[in-house]
């Protein structure tokens, strides 16, 4: 008896295990909300808005709602599956594996345009006199690492990070809010709401967008399910005020005529940091957030593409190779992507906003109206054999 109560002690600590644990389902909200800001969204929306961007964000964060709306009620009613089953199921095994194969593709230029943005802030910004193409080996091998792992070892990594980047920002928050002038944030809406209009579907686009990734995740590994969506929900709220803060403390601190000027201003008001005057010039420690953020998403989006090969090849036996190619497959593809970085921001301001609003808007709306119809469907059938019987 005692031998059999171990087992099942046993048993059950494994499968508590290969389960979500804690926030680490709704910690990746952080990450995929910050990841295509830097060098990206800043960019257009400091571009369109200029000193009004602040609001911008603010609008963006209200807007962001719908769609938020329209991917928690795709993750509450995927009945545990991830985003690759859920197409089949909703949509057949023709059209479902033609809108996992065009996912797929747009999944790899979007982590291929992340990694791309991530290995040149680290060329510019802290290790200049290094090859990119050095870089982008050296980053890409934790990620293969952490593509081969398991969604919940995957979520545990992204918990960490979630936790210290709450805390580097606190303390980058703290540490310069002495410097913030408010006459920087002035004019408001000098040239009226149609600019910070624009930003703010901008800020959708880049910030909110890219939460479909979370369908990624079969909720059937959370343990509390019913907890999914209200932890979604709060992370969503807590990273709108941190997004908010940092455009906000940045346009204060700087203003727009020197932010117009660099293309990483968030990173440059953080040299600014000073901690009750002890703690100076570590504005390097502090915005490694910013690597944490897209470290996650390319990770989570190599995991997606790792799984989306294994079940097309579910009889290759070297299938731990796939996550390998994937990586090589990213490191290339962001290095032919552009030719310089004068190209790479013509196509992030010009291009970038409509492929990344047209693709994510595409994916995540087909397979809202799929459920609705599935779900209706399958109420109606109950309805019918009710009504029989």
């Amino acid at each position: 008896m005692v031998k059999e109560q171990s087992l099942q002690d046993l048993q059950s600590s494994l499968d508590e295990s290969d389960k979500i644990q804690g926030l680490g389902y709704s910690s990746f909200t952080y990450a995929l909300m910050f990841s295509a800001f830097l060098g990206m969204g800043t960019t257009n929306l400091y571009n369109i808005a200029g000193v009004d961007t602040w609001i911008s964000t603010i609008i963006g964060s209200i807007l962001g709602i719908i769609p938020l709306l329209l991917i928690l009620y795709i993750i509450k009613h995927s009945k545990g599956e991830n985003i690759l089953d859920l197409n089949l199921n909703i949509f057949g095994k023709v059209a479902g594996t033609i809108l996992n194969v065009l996912l797929n593709i747009f999944v790899l230029f979007f982590s291929a345009l992340i990694f791309y943005n991530l290995t040149l802030f680290l060329n510019t910004q802290y290790i200049p006199d290094t090859s990119n193409l050095y870089i982008k080996i050296v980053l890409i091998i934790p990620v293969i690492y952490a593509a081969s792992k398991s969604i919940p070892v995957i979520s545990r990594v992204s918990q960490i990070i979630l936790i210290a980047n709450i805390i580097l920002f606190l303390f980058s928050f703290i540490g310069i809010t002495e410097e913030m002038s408010i006459e920087n944030l002035l004019p408001i809406l000098s040239d009226g709401l149609g600019k910070p209009l624009i930003a703010s579907i901008q800020y959708v686009i880049f910030g909110v967008l890219p939460l479909f990734f979370l369908t990624i995740i079969p909720t059937k590994l959370a343990p509390k399910k019913d907890r999914i969506i209200k932890d979604v929900s709060i992370m969503y709220v807590i990273s709108n005020i941190i997004i908010i803060a940092i455009f906000t403390v940045t346009i204060s601190i700087l203003g727009y005529e020197i932010i117009s000027i660099y293309k990483y201003p968030e990173y440059i008001v953080l040299t600014n940091f000073s901690l009750l005057g002890i703690i100076e010039r570590i504005e390097n420690t502090l915005a490694i957030q910013n690597v944490f953020n897209m470290f996650m998403l390319i990770a989570l989006s190599t995991y997606f593409m790792n799984i989306s090969i294994k079940k097309v090849f579910k009889k290759v036996k070297s299938q731990q190779f796939f996550p390998y190619l994937i990586g090589t497959l990213l490191v290339v593809l962001s290095t032919i992507m552009f030719r310089d970085s004068d190209m790479a921001t013509k196509f992030i301001v010009n291009y970038a906003p409509y492929i990344i609003g047209i693709g994510l808007s595409f994916f995540i709306v087909i397979t809202f109206i799929g459920v609705v119809v599935k779900e209706r469907k399958e109420k109606n059938k109950q309805n019918s054999i009710a009504l029989e019987e």
